[in-house]
């Protein structure tokens, strides 16, 4: 699985957001598979510049060539990235088995505090997933 940081519109971003777009079509230059994370960051072409917003999709199919797919484009079926809830689960779970530990110690280990902020940026995403969602 890779992530794939990915340019997009700010009509089509609405669309995916809003649910109603559940695809890309992209220049297959970067040898999407199935279960690739895009990251979309709205882009408005009239201000040269990103808004901010961003989305996080899942691909689930994608349609290489043929059926009326130029060579060296593909259509992508994607939809929102499904595992980020579970995450938020599997991380307050540990966060509350570990709270005692960690607060016990004067400085928490490096791997305790890479293992928070990792954890801290998975909600954050999953937030955002879900604020699109509605």
């Amino acid at each position: 699985m890779k992530e794939h940081i990915l340019k997009c519109w700010p009509e089509p971003f609405q669309a995916i957001r809003r649910g109603v777009k559940p695809f890309e079509f992209r220049r297959n230059d970067r040898d999407f598979r199935v279960g690739d994370i895009l990251k979309l960051r709205e882009f408005d072409p009239e201000t040269n510049r990103y808004t901010g917003a961003m989305l996080w999709q899942e691909v689930t199919y994608v349609l290489a060539e043929g059926f009326g797919v130029p060579p060296g484009f593909a259509v992508l079926g994607i939809a929102p990235r499904s595992d980020l809830l579970t995450t938020i689960k599997e991380f307050a779970r540990w966060h509350h088995l570990n709270e005692s530990t960690i607060a016990e110690r004067e400085t928490p280990s490096d791997s305790e505090i890479d293992a928070e902020v990792e954890a801290w940026t998975t909600i954050k995403r999953a937030i955002t997933t879900m604020d699109q969602l509605r």
